[in-house]
């Protein structure tokens, strides 16, 4: 069973006979916004998103289907209000409330529950707010709440000790049902399920659930950011909150899976409630033998079995006009799935609607079973339906329009549309395995006929790919654009580029292959347009001349370069041009700086046969080596080094790296094939710059005032550092001192709390482990120590024994802070002291108990009845 508020009418009782009409079409859910001051409501999917009516911190809201009615509290005003459900009609109903926040109905019993926070009570009222009672005092802050109506009970929020209690509907009988939560804001109840679900923020920021007795506690979804108010649709098995921080409405699974967003863009959602199915209910109604006429209340509720004693789920209709016998109700029934099986089973029970005495109602026997005579459901958005027909086993139509599938435009006679991430699919199976599977395309016109793949959404414009019957030809075309760029004759030749194929391929155009065979592949060709071509042959080959006189005979007359390419084609070997010699003598090749091969070369590249190094020379000289290690030395022979530069002094031993001006020159260092460090002269810097794989400056030296930047190519002092903290360790690694970007000062501490402590928390002095911390919780605490620094991602601009400590601790400068203005707004310049609230501060009103325990000054304002984070100057006094 879900909120009460979220189950509001009442099905109808009928004593002689009843058709009932069941509308499953959009479904409406309905909140409040305390920040834009204003009730909304949109469906399920989050569309139609509208404004209902206006008031001062709207919170608590509750539906009446029956009486076509809207109910809310407004915590501006300390009022209770009601409107019809577009938001017209307003009345005021209960007026010189303390702080209201959630509110019930019990239709059936005539009867609105609310809590009050700031009076700590529950109370309760009739429906048009007459004959107010306390029904529970003495609370601690009481919140969110939900009525089992079946079960005789009501459960709330207590924000004080921070549990879920439950009591009966006249107060008696209050149990603690579950303990040690957070802030919880509001509950809702499952009575088909046995469950309570609950969203609990500050601290925790998730949503759980348990048993009906608290048993069993379940973490749902995790990670929020301040869950506020909870609904739960149990029919189709989702539930529904508002994030106040977000600005969002979203939903998951009862079981926490598939979390989405429903409403996004909002100012600050607080309670929400789902309308279940609604039912039409027309009946009959006899007082005796008599015919019943006038005003009468009627209780309905609905069983799963005829002789169940728990009911699902129980509601009502007040003050329903029955003429001449005759009534119709709308109903909504939270967890009573309606689909023509005859599952359920309804109990009536009517009283006059003068009375006010729940034990004036008059059950009446026996239980009308819902069956598939007396009521019919309607097929979401479907209305009457004359297009299709039924001949035998044909189904068949001639409609004058298009028929959309997925789609209410429908741009062609069967337009078939999805927007899945999944395939969009046609099947046509024959499960008769004699048969096959056939798609027709034909017409009556000279036109063609086939298939069109298209590049867009638009049906007007030419398909990415056309697959056509050309009727003309009788040829089969394939189509780009407009234009033919295949056919298959009916001779079963094939066209590329032309539609008149002559051959079984016939190609309109160039063809690049990287062999040509003929039909026996016996005779290799090669392309005599190409001018480049690589083959094998048993006989001599000649490259530039017709007349080889070698295996192989290179020859150009051109003033070009002349090249020759060995290649191996046998994998398992290798390319090799042989130089060799019998005698002792090194090989190699020699450039000749003349066309005479006897004259000394420019340069010389030789195999030394002594060392097996391979040696550049000029002249007589060797000047390079690379060794038969794979080490290279240039002006020694003997590299100790990958690369290894040797000279006799200045400059010989120096290795020049130049551009030109204004470029840098320096080097790139690599770890395989990526980019590590670069170290250069940053020519536009006018200095020498190390950089990272990101090209980020690391250390920069300045040419012209010796200045040292690390993350700056411009230091302004002999040491300048930008772009990070600051950290100065012990020998042993330990952290001493940090300088950050922050604006506070901070000291590491540990605290008592096991449980993680968020930035912005209030921290005071445990008296009870020297030398820890532990969460402010009450008033005026002169054991105040400071505030976790880090809220909002800030950091500190210097902490003292950074990383070893469990949390830093800010205890002076500007820090974000959790302040409480539940009783008191906050103004900047305010005096900031602890609060009752958990971690958080207040704005300090009683001067005489301030005293030393002051931990600061806000500096920006919250306004009253809000919690949140705001800037705080941390001066402890």
């Amino acid at each position: 069973m879900m909120k009460c508020r979220k189950m509001l009418a009442t099905l109808v009782v009928l004593l002689v006979f009843y058709v009932v009409g069941i509308s499953k079409g959009q479904r409406k859910m309905y909140w409040t916004d305390a920040t834009a001051n204003k009730n909304q409501r949109a469906n399920l999917d989050g569309s139609a998103v509208e404004d209902l009516v206006s008031s001062s911190i709207p919170t608590g809201i509750a539906i009446d289907i029956a009486g076509g009615k809207m109910y809310w509290t407004a915590m501006g005003t300390d009022k209770i209000y009601r409107t019809n459900l577009d938001g017209s009609g307003s009345q005021t109903l209960v007026g010189g409330l303390s702080t209201p926040y959630d509110i019930c109905l019990d239709i059936a019993a005539g009867k609105m529950y609310w809590t009050d926070w700031g009076a700590d009570k529950i109370q309760r009222a009739n429906l048009d707010g007459s004959n107010v009672q306390d029904v529970i005092t003495g609370l601690s802050n009481p919140r969110g709440m939900d009525l089992d109506l079946a079960g005789g009970k009501m459960y709330w929020t207590d924000s004080g000790p921070y549990r879920i209690r439950r009591a009966n509907l006249d107060g008696s009988g209050i149990e603690d049902v579950v303990t040690g939560l957070s802030t919880p804001h509001d509950v809702a109840v499952d009575i088909v399920g046995g469950k309570i679900y609950w969203v609990d923020a500050g601290t925790a920021d998730k949503i759980q659930r348990s048993n009906l007795d608290g048993s069993g506690v379940e973490d749902l979804v995790t990670g929020l950011v301040y869950p506020y108010g909870i609904a739960l649709d149990i029919v189709n098995g989702k539930m529904y909150w508002a994030d106040n921080s977000i600005g969002k409405i979203l939903c998951a699974n009862l079981d926490g899976s598939s979390v989405e967003d429903v409403v996004t863009g909002l100012s600050s959602p607080r309670l929400i409630v789902v309308l279940p199915p609604t039912l039409t209910y027309q009946g009959r109604l006899l007082n005796d033998s008599s015919v019943a006429d006038g005003l009468y209340d009627l209780r309905f509720s609905a069983y799963n079995e005829e002789g169940d004693s728990n009911p699902l789920t129980v509601t009502g209709a007040q003050d329903v006009d029955v003429i001449d016998g005759y009534f119709t109700v709308r109903l909504g029934l939270d967890g009573v799935e309606f689909n023509g099986d005859g599952a359920h089973w309804l109990e009536i029970a009517v009283r006059e609607a003068n009375s006010t005495d729940t034990g004036d109602y008059v059950t009446l026997s026996p239980r009308q079973q819902l069956t598939p005579t007396p009521y019919a459901v309607y097929a979401e958005n479907a209305g009457v339906d004359s297009d299709w027909m039924v001949s035998g086993n044909n189904m068949y139509s001639f409609p004058s329009g298009r028929v959309g599938i997925g789609t209410m435009s429908p741009s062609s006679k069967l337009h078939i549309e999805d927007d899945t991430t999944d395939d969009v699919q046609i099947t046509i199976h024959n499960k008769d395995n004699s048969g096959s599977e056939r798609l027709f395309f034909g017409t009556s016109t000279a036109s063609d006929a086939g298939i069109l793949v298209y590049g867009s959404t638009h049906a007007s414009t030419p398909g990415k790919w056309r697959f056509l019957n050309n009727k003309t030809s009788g040829h089969f075309d394939w189509l780009t654009g407009a234009s033919v760029k295949m056919t298959l004759n009916n001779s079963g030749y094939l066209g590329i580029g032309t539609m008149s194929p002559t051959q079984k391929l016939d190609v309109s155009g160039s063809i690049t292959a990287s062999r040509y065979y003929d039909r026996n592949n016996t005779s290799y060709y090669l392309d005599p347009s190409s001018t480049s071509s690589s083959a094998k042959f048993a006989g001599n080959v000649g490259i530039g001349t017709t007349s080889p006189s070698s295996k192989l005979h290179v020859e150009d007359d051109t003033t070009g370069s002349v090249q020759v390419t060995i290649h191996n084609k046998d994998n398992s070997g290798i390319e090799r041009l042989f130089f060799g010699t019998s005698t002792s003598s090194d090989a190699g090749i020699l450039v000749y700086g003349s066309t005479s091969a006897t004259h000394r070369g420019k340069w010389r590249f030789l195999n030394n046969k002594t060392s097996g190094h391979f040696d550049w020379l000029t002249g007589a000289s060797v000047r390079m080596t690379l060794t038969n290690n794979g080490k290279l030395g240039i002006g020694t022979m003997n590299p100790v080094g990958g690369l290894h530069l040797e000279g006799f002094g200045f400059p010989d031993s120096f290795m020049y790296l130049e551009s030109d001006s204004g470029q840098d020159t320096g080097f790139r260092l690599y770890e395989g094939s990526t980019v590590k460090w670069h170290l250069f002269n940053e020519s536009a810097a006018g200095g020498l710059s190390l950089r990272n794989n990101a090209y980020s400056s690391v250390l920069f030296a300045q040419q012209s005032t010796g200045n040292v930047g690390i993350g700056t190519t411009a230091p302004a002092r002999k040491l300048t550092v930008r772009g990070g903290n600051i950290l100065i360790e012990s020998s042993d690694g330990t952290d001493i001192l940090e300088l950050g970007e922050g604006l506070d000062y901070a000291e590491g501490f540990d605290v008592s709390e096991s449980t993680k402590i968020d930035a912005g928390t209030v921290l005071i002095i445990d008296a009870d482990n020297p030398g820890k911390l532990a969460i402010s919780v009450k008033a005026y605490d002169s054991k105040v120590a400071g505030i976790v620094a880090g809220a909002k991602g800030i950091g500190s601009g210097v902490r003292l024994g950074a990383g070893g400590f469990d949390y830093d601790v800010a205890l002076a400068g500007r820090v974000y802070c959790n302040v409480d203005a539940t009783e008191a707004g906050v103004e900047p310049g305010d005096l900031l002291t602890t609060s009752a609230t958990p971690g958080y501060a207040m704005k300090s009103t009683d001067y005489a108990r301030a005293q030393g325990t002051i931990l600061g000054k806000a500096m920006e304002s919250l306004e009253k009845g809000q919690k949140g984070q705001i800037l705080v100057l941390v001066t402890l006094q």
